[in-house]
C-alpha cells in the first residue's frame, strides 16, 4: 500500500488521474492521459491521450498513445509454471502470493511485461496475460482473453482471442505504420481532423500526409 501512497503524492498535480484511482510510485502516467475511478495502475507506463476505464487493473504494462481501454479490464496477469510438480509459486518464487518465502531463488518469472502499441481499442472485461505484445491499431473485443501476441491492426475476439480480420488492407496498414501519426505534433493532428473523420477511407487519402 505504501507504493500507492507514494504514487498519490507523485501524481498529486496530474489532473488526468481520478482521486479514486490507485497509481503506484513506479508508474508513469502522462499528464495528457486519463485514469478513471477505481482503476489500479502498478509498475506501468501510460502515454499521452490514452485512457484507462473504471475498475481496470494495469500491471507491468507499457501502453502507447491514443489507446482506449474500457472498464473492468485486467492487463498483465501473472502466470504460473505448468511444467513443475506444483503450480504454486511458493516453490519457484522468493516473493509470491502466499507471503511465505520457501524458495531461495526465483526459478520462474510470474509477472512478465505487457507491451501495447498506440491507437489500440480494448473492450470491457478483456484479460491480457503477462508477456503479451499488442501491436498498433489493434481492436480487442469485449470479454476476450488474450494469451498470445497480436499483430498490428488485427481485430481479435474470443477466449482465447483469435484474429477474425484486419482493419485495413496491407497497403494501408503499411502506410499507417510508416506514418506513425500518433507521434505527430498536436498541431499537425488537429489540422488532420477532417482526414480522421473519413469513413471507409482509401490509401490516396493518406498518401501525401
Amino acid at each position: 500500500m505504501l507504493k500507492y501512497i507514494l504514487g498519490l503524492i507523485k501524481n498529486l498535480f496530474n489532473r488526468g488521474i481520478s482521486i479514486f484511482a490507485l497509481v503506484d510510485i513506479e508508474s508513469n502516467v502522462s499528464k495528457k492521459a486519463t485514469v478513471y475511478h477505481g482503476a489500479k495502475i502498478y509498475n506501468s507506463n501510460i502515454d499521452s491521450f490514452s485512457y484507462i476505464g473504471p475498475k481496470s487493473d494495469i500491471i507491468c504494462a507499457d501502453i502507447g498513445k491514443f489507446c482506449s481501454i474500457s472498464s473492468y479490464c485486467c492487463i498483465g496477469l501473472a502466470t504460473h509454471s505448468i511444467k513443475n510438480i506444483s503450480t504454486s509459486p511458493i516453490f519457484t518464487s522468493k516473493k509470491n502470493g502466499t507471503r511465505y518465502r520457501w524458495a531461495k531463488a526465483d526459478t520462474f518469472v510470474e509477472g512478465k511485461r505487457v507491451s501495447i502499441g498506440s491507437d489500440v481499442w480494448i473492450g470491457t472485461k478483456v484479460i491480457i496475460m503477462g508477456g503479451v505484445k499488442v501491436g498498433n491499431g489493434v481492436i480487442i473485443g469485449a470479454g476476450s482473453i488474450v494469451t498470445k501476441d497480436i499483430p498490428d491492426y488485427a481485430i481479435v475476439v474470443g477466449a482465447p482471442a483469435k484474429i477474425i480480420k484486419f482493419r485495413f488492407d496491407a497497403p494501408i496498414i503499411d502506410r499507417l505504420l510508416e506514418l506513425k501519426w500518433w507521434n505527430m505534433s498536436e498541431e499537425k493532428l488537429r489540422s488532420m481532423i477532417p482526414i480522421f473523420q473519413i469513413e471507409n477511407f482509401v490509401i490516396s487519402d493518406i498518401t501525401n500526409i
